[in-house]
């Protein structure tokens, strides 16, 4: 019997807050659009696997729809990359800020933030 394969979207965590990879995941969906791109400017996706033998088996699959981007794409995702770890710690600092903001309204009963 076949096991189900564990894959995880971590676009929002982005690799700078966790690597699923790590603990097991099968494959990890990263957005280059989101945090990693950072500017708006790339439309892109990426695919990680923790096995080469699910990206073999995958590769007919992924290599029929299509998944290269244009060298002018992957330049404008790795310029985004650089700086993408600033970004997530900017953001989670901005968050706690807003948190801790609304936390004091008297008006609001209690604020879960996961960060």
């Amino acid at each position: 019997m076949e096991q189900a394969l564990l894959i995880i979207d971590n676009t929002f965590m982005s690799p700078v807050l966790q690597n699923p990879l790590l603990i097991g995941t099968d494959i990890v969906m990263h957005s280059i659009t989101k945090y990693i791109g950072g500017h708006s400017d790339v439309v892109a996706g990426a695919l990680m696997f923790n096995e080469a033998k699910v990206y073999d088996e995958l590769y007919c699959n992924i290599k029929s729809m299509g998944y290269y981007i244009s060298p002018f794409d992957a330049f404008l995702a790795l310029k985004g990359s650089k700086t993408v770890k600033l970004r997530v710690e900017r953001a989670m600092e901005n968050v706690l800020a807003v948190a801790k903001m609304i936390e004091k309204h008297p008006k609001i009963q209690k604020v879960l933030y996961p960060g």
